[in-house]
């Protein structure tokens, strides 16, 4: 069974990603960024936690989800143009189900950084 991983280890292993060239972000929302977009941001992020918190592969993500790894790579390199906010919190509730998530702490932490 895989051990799952601290939100600091996953925020750690995020931004050593971000460093290393390895992942890269679309569109990181700034201080001028409409609510819309920092709670899309947000929701993409949360959904990358959480794959790397279950060490899931993008293949058992996206078959979760119903799309292709492509797609997937846009939700999990915040593309928030891409997105509606709806898709994005169908995708979070899909993934939330299946891998027995508490929404509702997880939700509370999606609107913070306002």
């Amino acid at each position: 069974m895989r051990k799952r991983q601290s939100a600091a280890e996953i925020n750690a292993r995020i931004a050593e990603k971000l460093e290393s060239g390895e992942m890269l972000v679309n569109e990181c929302p700034d201080a001028e960024a409409s609510i819309l977009d920092l709670l899309k941001y947000n929701t993409c992020r949360k959904i990358l936690e959480l794959k790397l918190s279950q060490r899931a592969t993008h293949e058992e993500f996206a078959a979760t989800l119903g799309i292709d790894v492509f797609r997937l790579k846009e939700v999990t390199h915040c593309h928030i143009k891409k997105f509606t906010l709806d898709e994005l919190v169908t995708f979070f509730d899909l993934l939330a189900k299946k891998y027995k998530v508490n929404k509702t702490a997880l939700l509370k932490t999606i609107g913070s950084g306002f």
